[in-house]
C-alpha cells in the first residue's frame, strides 16, 4: 500500500484498489481518437451568466477552439448524468469535477488515464495539488481549486450580542447557547442533513481524524463509526436536540431565507461560500469575517477541506486536444486563475499563483478582510488529507437517508451513523470491492 500523503482534501490510494470493484469484466474506457473539430463542449456546474467574462477572455484568446458549455446541474444529478452521458458517447469533451469524485469515476470508465495529455503539466501546480489527480503515476486530471474549510461569522451581531469567536468546539457551543439565550429568534449556525452537505459532514470528521474509507493492502477499510466520527455526529446530534442551530438544508430556499433574514449568524464553509452568502444576502456584504474553524482540543491547529475541483477529460471525449488546451488554461492561466479567484472564490493550486498569494485581493464581499486569501493559504498549509473511496456517491445519498431521518424523528445522531457505516459496507460488497476484517 501506498503511504497516504497530505493532499488538499483527498488521500493517495492504489490504484488496484480503486479498479477492485470492475467487476464482470468492466474497465476504463480508452481515449477515442481526436476529432480536432475546433468545438469543446463543457460540463461545468460553476459556469453561469455570472462567470461569462471566463469565457469571453478563453474567445479572446483561443478564437480557434469554441467552448459550448452546459450546466446540468450539481451533486448526485451532475455525476449520474456524467456517467450515463460518458457510456453512451454523447457525454462532454471536457468537464468540472470534485476531488471525491475521481477514484468513483476512475473505476466506473468515466476518467482513464489522461497522462498523455496532461502529466507534462506537472510541474506548474504545488505538488499537494497534484497529488490528488495523480494515482501510482498516472494522471487523470488538472487541479483547479482547493477550498480550505473556513469559519464565516457575522461581525455586527458578534458585536451586538457580545459573541466570541470560538477557538473549541466547546466555546462553539456555548456561544450557541449565549445568543440562543439572548435572542430565541436566531441560532448560531445551521446542521444540514442532506447528501449534498456529505461533503460538509466528512471534512468535519476528518478533521476529528476520523476516515471513512482507507486502503488496507489490497482491500478497503469502513471506519464511518470510528470514534472521531462519533465525536462529531454527537457533537451536531446535540447542538440540533437542544434547538441550538438550525437544520435548514442547505442552500434551498428555506436555508436561503434565514441567511437573508439574519437568523444564522455563523457558517462553517469554505473560500467560496460568499458566493451563497452574497446571491441571499446581499445587504450583509462587508459584515463577515473568517477564521480557522474550532479545535477539539484548545492549541491545536488541525485544518480540513470543504471540498475541491479539478478538470478532467472524459474517456469518450471527442475533441481530447481541444480539451486538454482548455483545462490546462483554465486552472493555470494568471488571467484566468484571477477571474475564477474573483467571481468565484476559488482558491488556485499552481505554484506561480501561491507565491504571489499576498497580493491577492479578498472578492469584493468580504474586502473589510484583506488577508482573507493568506488565511486560506495558511488553513490550508495544515490541513489534514481526506480519504475518499471509490462509492463517495452512494455514502452521500445514505448519509442524508440516516441523518435526515434522525432530525425528523429527534432521534439519535450516533444511530444515524451506524446506519451510514452498515449502508456503505454494503454498498462496497454489492460493488465488488474487498473489505478488510
Amino acid at each position: 500500500m501506498k503511504r497516504l500523503i497530505r493532499t488538499l482534501g483527498i488521500a493517495a490510494v492504489p490504484m488496484a484498489l480503486i479498479l477492485a470493484g470492475c467487476s464482470g469484466g468492466q474497465s476504463p474506457a480508452q481515449p477515442t481518437e481526436e476529432t480536432g473539430s475546433g468545438t469543446v463542449q463543457l460540463w461545468d456546474w460553476s459556469m453561469s451568466e455570472d462567470t461569462q467574462a471566463i469565457l469571453d477572455l478563453w474567445h479572446e484568446t483561443h478564437p480557434d477552439i469554441e467552448i459550448v458549455v452546459t450546466n446540468p446541474g450539481s451533486g448526485p444529478e451532475y455525476q449520474a448524468k456524467m456517467i450515463a452521458a460518458n457510456a453512451a458517447g454523447e457525454g462532454p469533451d471536457a468537464a468540472a469535477l470534485l476531488f471525491q469524485d475521481l477514484p468513483a469515476f476512475i473505476s466506473n470508465g468515466t476518467i482513464a488515464d489522461s497522462s498523455a495529455e496532461l502529466a507534462q503539466y506537472k510541474d506548474e501546480y504545488v505538488p499537494s495539488a497534484w497529488a490528488g489527480v495523480e494515482f501510482e503515476g498516472a494522471t487523470y486530471a488538472l487541479p483547479s481549486d482547493v477550498a480550505p474549510m473556513m469559519f464565516w461569522y457575522r461581525t455586527d451581531l458578534f458585536e451586538q450580542y457580545g459573541l466570541e469567536v470560538p477557538e473549541t468546539w466547546d466555546e462553539y457551543r456555548e456561544q450557541a447557547e449565549k445568543l440562543r439565550q439572548a435572542d430565541p429568534s436566531k441560532r448560531f449556525g445551521n446542521y444540514s442533513p442532506m447528501s449534498t452537505s456529505g461533503n460538509w459532514f466528512i471534512a468535519l470528521t476528518n478533521q476529528a481524524e476520523c476516515d471513512w474509507w482507507k486502503p488496507k493492502g489490497d482491500k478497503w477499510s469502513v471506519g464511518i463509526d470510528g470514534a472521531g466520527c462519533e465525536k462529531v455526529a454527537d457533537f451536531w446530534g446535540g447542538l440540533v436536540g437542544d434547538d441550538l442551530v438550525s437544520t435548514f438544508k442547505d442552500r434551498t430556499p428555506e436555508w436561503n431565507a434565514a441567511i437573508s433574514a439574519d437568523q444564522i449568524v455563523t457558517l462553517v464553509g469554505s473560500t467560496w461560500s460568499w458566493r451563497s452568502l452574497a446571491n441571499n444576502a446581499p445587504q450583509s456584504e462587508g459584515k463577515w469575517a473568517v477564521a480557522p474553524i474550532p479545535q477539539w482540543e484548545a492549541g491545536d491547529s488541525v485544518e480540513t477541506f470543504y471540498g475541491g475541483a479539478t478538470y478532467m477529460i472524459p474517456s469518450n471525449s471527442k475533441n481530447r486536444e481541444g480539451a486538454r488546451e482548455f483545462i490546462h488554461w483554465i486552472t493555470s492561466d494568471p488571467k484566468a486563475v484571477a477571474l475564477r479567484e474573483e467571481l468565484l472564490g476559488n482558491f488556485p493550486t499552481t505554484t506561480a499563483s501561491r507565491e504571489t498569494i499576498d497580493e491577492l485581493a479578498p472578492p469584493a464581499f468580504i474586502a473589510n478582510q484583506p488577508d482573507f486569501w493568506v488565511l486560506a493559504d495558511q488553513i490550508d498549509a495544515t490541513g489534514r488529507a481526506i480519504s475518499y473511496g471509490p462509492d463517495v456517491p452512494a455514502a452521500y445519498s445514505a448519509y442524508e437517508a440516516a441523518f435526515s431521518t434522525a432530525v425528523e424523528n429527534g432521534t439519535s445522531f450516533t444511530d444515524a451513523l451506524s446506519q451510514l457505516n452498515e449502508a456503505v459496507i454494503a454498498d462496497m460488497k454489492k460493488s465488488g470491492f474487498t473489505l478488510a476484517e
